[in-house]
């Protein structure tokens, strides 16, 4: 956070350049005012450093009942989401569980997918429960990612889905 020495040097230059621009005291002292109260309104406190340390370094505490980082549809933001490339790099960097999405093609195979159509994801259109396994199997599910390098192997892996059927299960 900002010591009061600072706060009071960054609300001088604040007025100062209002000043400037307006030429006027009332309206700068008005807008520094303003917004030296909504910054002190709606700041949020500073992170214990001892916090900060156990959330960057989820992994070394998980175990102990600390933080855990799961990695939301594998961790789409390194490879390809829901795909095994993004199971890897979730582990990778350190995450402790993946949160996954289970969707079945029209012949009934159950596959890792968020959405409902191939459309955001891939290199194909239309409904999953439209596409058969087959077909799917021929689309490319690193089209789209902002990493296209990503070289997303098609095949079988164990995946062990844990079923939760009420809130009391998950808390």
């Amino acid at each position: 956070m900002l010591q009061i020495g600072d706060e009071v040097a960054l609300f001088s230059v604040v007025f100062a350049v209002v000043f400037l621009g307006t030429r006027s005291p009332l309206w700068s002292t008005t807008f520094t005012a303003c917004l030296y109260a909504f910054l002190i309104i709606f700041r949020f406190p500073q992170v214990p450093h001892s916090r900060a340390r156990q959330v960057l370094r989820p992994a070394k505490n998980a175990a102990s009942g600390g933080v855990s980082m799961v990695a939301h549809r594998g961790g789409g933001h390194d490879a390809p989401e829901n795909t095994m490339a993004a199971i890897r790099e979730a582990h990778r960097n350190g995450a402790t569980g993946v949160e996954l999405d289970l969707e079945f093609t029209s012949d009934g195979v159950p596959i890792l997918m968020h959405d409902e159509t191939v459309d955001r994801t891939t290199n194909g259109s239309g409904p999953l429960s439209q596409i058969s396994f087959s077909e799917l199997s021929q689309l490319d599910a690193a089209a789209k990612h902002r990493f296209r390098c990503w070289r997303v192997l098609p095949g079988w892996a164990r995946i062990v889905i844990n079923i939760r059927t009420s809130w009391r299960d998950v808390l």
